[in-house]
C-alpha cells in the first residue's frame, strides 16, 4: 500500500473528504463507525488506507453492502491499490525481495501503517524476509518518529531478533508443535535437544544464538508444514524470543545498522552475513556495526557491487 494517509486517499480517488470527523463507535481504536452511509464510506477507506486486518475489511464490506456502496467502495480499493507513486524509490520499502515491493515506509504515516500492517500479516513471509523487514521498520519509525502501538513496537523488535531466547515459551512453542506433528521424529528430537539445553547455557543473550534458535524453530515448521499454520493456531517461530523495557532501549539504535554503498545500494548491517564482508576483506569482520557503518561506503564500486549482491543471497 503507497497510499500514506486517509487525506492522500481522498485526493487519489478524487472525493470530498468529510469536513466534520465522523464520530466512530466499538473496538479498532475507534476508526470505524458504520452508523450512516457517508460513515461507511470514510470507515472502508479509512481501513484500506490503515491497512486493517482481513476481519475489519470484511466487516466494512458487510456494512457496504447494507448501504447499497459496494460497488463503490470496491472501485476504492481496486483504485488506491493500484496506485503508484511517480518516485518512490526502493529504498522507501521495508520489504524489498525481486519484484516484490511492499510497506512503504518513507514518512512518518506510511511507516506507523505499514507497521501494523505487517504485524497484521507477517506470517506470511520466510523468517529472513521477516526479520529483515521488522528491522527496517523500526529503524524508519525511530528515522520518523512514527509513535507505534506498543503491540507492534514489540512484535517488531522479536521479529528482528532482538531479545533473549525465553527457555518456558520455547518449551510451549515445542510441545505446541509435538501436539500437531506425527512422525517427523529426527527434526523432533533435534528441536526438543535444543530446547532442553536452554535452561543451561547463557547462549541465549547471544544474539547470533538467538537468531539461530528462531530459524532452528523455523526449520522445524517448514520441514514438517507447520509454516502452513502461522497465524491459524501455530505461534511464529519468534514468539519464543523474552524482552524487557531494558532491552528495547538497548535496540533503540538499531537504526544505525542501515548504509549506503558508494554504489547507492542500501545494506542491512544487522543481517549482513559475516561470509559477505569476508569475501571482501577478512579485516571488515572484526568492526562493530557502527565502524562498518563508516567504512563501508567508502569502499570502490567493485567492492560496493559485490557486498550488494552478496548481501542479496
Amino acid at each position: 500500500m503507497n497510499v500514506t494517509s486517509v487525506e492522500q486517499a481522498y485526493q487519489i480517488l478524487g472525493e470530498t473528504l468529510p469536513l466534520q470527523k465522523i464520530a466512530a463507535h466499538g473496538a479498532n481504536e475507534g476508526l470505524y463507525s458504520f452508523d450512516t452511509r457517508e460513515a461507511t464510506r470514510h470507515s472502508y477507506i479509512t481501513a484500506i488506507v490503515k491497512q486493517a486486518s482481513p476481519d475489519v475489511m470484511a466487516q466494512c464490506a458487510t456494512y457496504a453492502k447494507f448501504w447499497d456502496i459496494r460497488d463503490q467502495t470496491a472501485g476504492y480499493e481496486a483504485k488506491l491499490a493500484a496506485y503508484v507513486p511517480p518516485s518512490l524509490p526502493d529504498d522507501a520499502y521495508a520489504l524489498r525481495q525481486g519484484d516484490i515491493r511492499k510497506y512503504a515506509s518513507h514518512d512518518q504515516d506510511s511507516t506507523r501503517n505499514s507497521a501494523i500492517a505487517f504485524v497484521d500479516h507477517r506470517h506470511l513471509y520466510p523468517l529472513e524476509w521477516r526479520k529483515t523487514a521488522a528491522a527496517r521498520l523500526i529503524a524508519r519509525a525511530e528515522k520518523h518518529g512514527s509513535h507505534l502501538p506498543q503491540y507492534v513496537e514489540t512484535e517488531l523488535h522479536k521479529t528482528a531478533c532482538l531479545g533473549w531466547i525465553d527457555a518456558a515459551k520455547a518449551e510451549d512453542a515445542l510441545v505446541q508443535r509435538m501436539n500437531k506433528v506425527a512422525g517427523h521424529s529426527d527434526v523432533t528430537e533435534k528441536l526438543a535437544a535444543l530446547v532442553n539445553e536452554l535452561d543451561d547455557t547463557d547462549a541465549v543473550y547471544d544474539p547470533e544464538f538467538v537468531k539461530a534458535a528462531v530459524a532452528a524453530f523455523e526449520d522445524f515448521d517448514a520441514a514438517t508444514g507447520m509454516t502452513d499454520h502461522y497465524g491459524a493456531g501455530v505461534g511464529l517461530p519468534e514468539e519464543i524470543i523474552g524482552q524487557s523495557t531494558n532491552v528495547l532501549e538497548k535496540c533503540a539504535g538499531v537504526s544505525n545498522t542501515f548504509t549506503k554503498l558508494s554504489n547507492g545500494a542500501e545494506i542491512d548491517l544487522f543481517n549482513l552475513k559475516k561470509t559477505a564482508l569476508e569475501a571482501i576483506d577478512p579485516e571488515l569482520v572484526k568492526l562493530s556495526n557502527d565502524e562498518l557503518a563508516d567504512v563501508l561506503p567508502t569502499l570502490p564500486k567493485g567492492d560496493a557491487d559485490l557486498l550488494a549482491h552478496l548481501a542479496r543471497g
